[in-house]
């Protein structure tokens, strides 16, 4: 049985990726990973509180709900499991540890620009992913309707960094 990694940021469109793994391996039945790459966190109080399945509830919305159901309603036949899964790894022996526990033997990845998560974070995965996962389909997929982040929106940057670090302290934030 085939495992298929696919990054999501739990949008809907993202699992766009899902169904052109149903279509690319249409005699197979599957198990999909959904990974969302998260960024560990670096505060001693954070750590305390962090927990991966805490992670996906906090992102996991109404919408992506529905649709997942939708394509489990579609492609039942093709489905073994679909786990979600948390990567916080920092570097690519942490990803290949994660897909060798995993078992990850294939990967779809969207263009650049599709997923709504950190740049670098996207990226990161992305290159690890080329680098380890034996097969690797890249697919070009248009996103209707959906606005163009913002840089102090992407959760990445010194102002992220600047942000969370006073929030952690406590300290009154002056810029957004």
């Amino acid at each position: 049985m085939r495992k298929i990694l696919i990054p999501t940021d739990f949008s809907k469109d993202s699992l766009k990726l899902a169904e052109y793994a149903f279509e690319k391996y249409d005699n197979e039945i599957v198990n999909l990973i959904l990974v969302y790459p998260y960024e560990f966190p670096i505060w001693e109080s954070e750590l305390y509180a962090y927990s991966p399945g805490k992670i996906i509830n906090q992102h996991i919305n109404k919408e992506f709900s529905q649709a997942k159901n939708e394509l489990v309603d579609n492609y039942y036949v093709h489905i073994n499991s679909i786990q979600m899964e948390v990567f916080t790894g920092v570097n690519s022996m942490a990803f290949k540890n994660f897909m060798d526990y995993q078992g990850i033997d294939s990967a779809i990845l969207p263009q650049n620009g599709f997923l709504d998560i950190p740049r670098f974070k996207s990226k990161a995965l992305f290159n690890y992913v080329e680098k380890y996962v034996p097969e690797v389909h890249r697919v070009n997929l248009v996103i209707e309707n959906r606005e163009e982040l913002k840089v102090n929106e992407t959760g990445s940057g010194i102002f992220y960094s600047l942000k969370k670090a006073c929030q952690t302290l406590g300290l009154p934030i002056f810029f957004n």
